[in-house]
């Protein structure tokens, strides 16, 4: 049986089993993003 999230998606068998988060907001100079990712390996860790 494949382990699932949940909402019912599968969950990757694949490390790293991690997350990546994206926050927008509409200012009065256009939208603004904020981009997260976990640091699988650590706080020195430079992922993509």
């Amino acid at each position: 049986m494949t382990a699932t999230t949940y909402d019912g998606q599968a969950v990757s068998p694949d490390p790293p089993f991690g997350a990546s988060i994206v926050v927008y907001r509409k200012s009065p100079s256009g939208i603004e993003f904020l981009l997260l990712h976990r640091a699988h390996q650590g706080p020195d860790y430079e992922g993509e």
